[in-house]
């Protein structure tokens, strides 16, 4: 599932001269997620990270195991995030600016609450670190097994393995 979304941004990484790293292992067990839902989150964090990331940066992923979960990474060293807007990150309606170059025509602000809510659906946890200037880091934490039961939230695509 990762690797099909950093093949799907690799024609971006070269038109904008972003260093596209993917670091996780294909060893790795795979989370027992709605598959179709878990991809569109990483495809929006790796836009994101695109979005916020200037030319000569550099995005990468990555994952590891601890002990019943997977934690994914998403970094990049792009402008970061305003202090002042991290504690609201998740929120709806809430979107920075890029500095970038690449802001998008519309941005609804609702990229990352959609993130919030799949993971939470999913009994994950997500979380960043950032430092303006420098880069941000967004974590994925899921349960290799899924949740012990389903949240209601989210229409599923189907429980598969991805």
């Amino acid at each position: 599932m990762v690797q099909e979304n950093v093949d799907e941004m690799m024609g971006l990484s070269a038109r904008d001269g972003i260093l596209l790293e993917n670091r996780v292992s294909p060893d790795l067990p795979a989370p027992r997620v709605d598959r179709e839902l878990v991809s569109r989150v990483v495809a929006n964090l790796l836009n994101n990270a695109f979005k916020h990331t200037p030319s000569g940066g550099q995005v990468i992923v990555d994952a590891q195991r601890d002990g019943a979960r997977i934690t994914l990474t998403v970094s990049d060293t792009g402008e970061g995030i305003p202090e002042e807007l991290q504690p609201r990150i998740f929120e709806k309606f809430v979107a920075g600016d890029s500095e970038a170059g690449r802001r998008m025509l519309y941005d609804s602000g609702l990229g990352l609450t959609f993130c919030r809510l799949v993971v939470d659906c999913h009994g994950g946890r997500i979380w960043l670190r950032s430092k303006p200037g420098e880069g941000t880091t967004v974590f994925i934490s899921l349960l290799l097994e899924g949740p012990a039961d389903a949240k209601p939230g989210l229409p599923s695509a189907g429980a598969t393995a991805a």
